[in-house]
């Protein structure tokens, strides 16, 4: 039952933000909302995977506060999210438009953000749902 509750504290900020961002790409941008409900859910469950891994190792990470332990891994997946998702623009030339220089300002800026929403939003999901 802990890694469920991990599972729901880690992915209730994304599935909430996701709906307000569809919301916000489709008036702005005109981008059809149905073709991008799968992608933005998908963060959603992956944060939860994330933070039942978190939960599972975290006993094992030689961290002792663990404000800054969760902060970390929220970091490490800030950084995945990074690699991964400017490999694939990259593949299918989705994204032609910006630069290369701030596909390396994505790789610092966005880690920092996710070091400190896990730290502060995500850890304190994880007390509210009793998981430590």
């Amino acid at each position: 039952m802990k890694y469920f509750k991990a599972f729901v504290a880690g992915m209730i900020l994304p599935a909430f933000i996701s709906p307000f961002l569809l919301l916000f790409f489709s008036s702005y941008y005109g981008i059809n909302v149905i073709d991008n409900l799968p992608g933005m859910y998908m963060g959603s469950i992956f944060w939860g995977l994330w933070n039942m891994i978190f939960v599972m190792s975290r006993e094992k990470v030689p961290i002792n506060d663990r404000n800054v332990k969760i902060g970390v891994y929220g970091a490490v997946y800030g950084l995945f999210s990074v690699l991964i998702n400017s490999l694939y623009f990259e593949f299918t030339s989705v994204i032609t438009s910006i630069p290369d220089g701030f596909i390396i300002l994505f790789f610092v800026i966005y880690p920092v953000i996710l070091y400190f929403v896990w730290k502060y939003i995500v850890n304190g999901l994880n007390l509210l749902f009793e998981i430590y």
